[in-house]
């Protein structure tokens, strides 16, 4: 419910005459500048595991996550019975309807993007993605959407918004001719993702994004209508107090009164060795 200002760090190439140079941690120190002076709440990225944690980064969710599911799990569509649903190319007239089924695919996530209408523009227009919209034969109406490329015999499909699992297991009869297995991307709630599980899948793929919060005050206070809600569902719905959250390379003195968060305030490094006091709340990296 919070809508946070982010920024990708996109790929970054070296030509080999000019490697262990350190140019690619003097962009990336010029990239933070700029996010510094910007106000950005979030930089990500989707690098080398682990090797971005020198810059400030660190693993938070799934990325590129893929099950792969044969064909010969998904059952045929009973005997003397088509298909209920058909495909169609998506197209510039589509972004209101694609903009409406795009909640569904990203229900229940933590994190998502907020996809406006030129993004869907971009998608559909510059970038060329193939999105489908999926369509019940009997009323042509629209059902749902998704991403899908064949390559060869394998049928990988990138996002979907789906009503229910029999939607899902329509689709994949649709598109299981000609092709011997499908690769389905997650979000493991999804409703096509827990369908592959239910059908036998195995996870081939996953990689991850890496998050760095350039102000942890900053950002700690813009999602303090997230943590203020969870305060008023608990025991501690009027509490007032003063704790210092310690990140071990950073800290923050957190001020709260009755229940709604007041100040968040940057400490940097606060020692936690050798019996020294610490944080109230230390969580490791």
């Amino acid at each position: 419910g919070v809508q946070l200002n982010a920024v990708q760090l996109e790929m970054i190439f070296t030509h080999p005459q000019y490697r262990k140079k350190g140019l690619v941690r003097k962009q990336i120190e010029r990239l933070h500048r700029m996010v510094d002076a910007r106000g950005y709440d979030l930089v990500l990225l989707w690098g080398i595991p682990y090797y971005y944690r020198q810059f400030g980064y660190s693993y938070c969710v799934e990325g590129l996550a893929t099950q792969s599911l044969p064909v010969w799990r998904v059952p045929d569509a009973p005997p003397g019975k088509s298909v209920p649903i058909g495909l169609r190319l998506a197209g510039l007239a589509d972004i209101p309807l694609l903009a409406r089924l795009y909640p569904r695919a990203v229900a229940g996530l933590d994190v998502y993007l907020d996809r406006s209408e030129a993004h869907w523009r971009y998608l559909l227009e510059s970038a060329k993605v193939p999105i489908f919209v999926v369509e019940a034969v009997n009323s042509g109406g629209a059902v749902g959407y998704v991403i899908q490329v064949r390559n060869k015999r394998t049928v990988h499909i990138f996002e979907s918004s789906l009503p229910d699992q029999e939607t899902g297991l329509a689709l994949l009869q649709l598109l299981k001719k000609d092709c011997d297995d499908f690769l389905i991307n997650w979000p493991a709630g999804g409703t096509l993702a827990g369908l592959a599980t239910r059908l036998g899948c195995i996870l081939t793929r996953s990689t991850q994004w890496e998050f760095r919060i350039p102000s942890l005050s900053r950002f700690l206070m813009k999602i303090a209508p997230v943590l203020e809600k969870r305060l008023a569902g608990s025991d501690f719905r009027n509490l007032t107090t003063d704790f210092v959250l310690n990140l071990f390379t950073e800290a923050c003195l957190i001020r709260i009164a009755g229940g709604r968060i007041a100040a968040a305030k940057p400490l940097e490094f606060v020692d936690t060795s050798m019996g020294a006091e610490g944080g109230t709340l230390n969580i490791p990296p």
